[in-house]
């Protein structure tokens, strides 16, 4: 259902609503691409597994340091500067 905003909104600027093709180069166009979403998976199957690790070694200073170094290296892998 449109509220009286959204109406008024698609009367007088319909470009808001018009979906365009997203650009690779676009920084939120990346984040449709398949290399970008495969990367996505590989990052969520190593938070899975580390997750894992933490439930089965429930050691305060052994959770942070794999925190870390999990959090360092998901940054590491999404990275787009290369």
């Amino acid at each position: 259902m449109l509220s009286l905003i959204d109406i008024a909104l698609l009367l007088y600027c319909p470009a808001l609503f018009r979906h365009s093709p997203a650009d690779e180069r676009h920084p939120q166009g990346r984040m449709t691409t398949k290399r970008y979403l495969a990367k996505k998976q590989v990052v969520k199957s190593l938070w899975i597994a580390t997750g894992t690790l933490m439930l089965i070694y429930p050691i305060v200073p052994f959770i942070v340091t794999l925190g870390l170094f999990t959090t360092f290296l998901s940054f590491t892998i999404l990275d787009e500067s290369a």
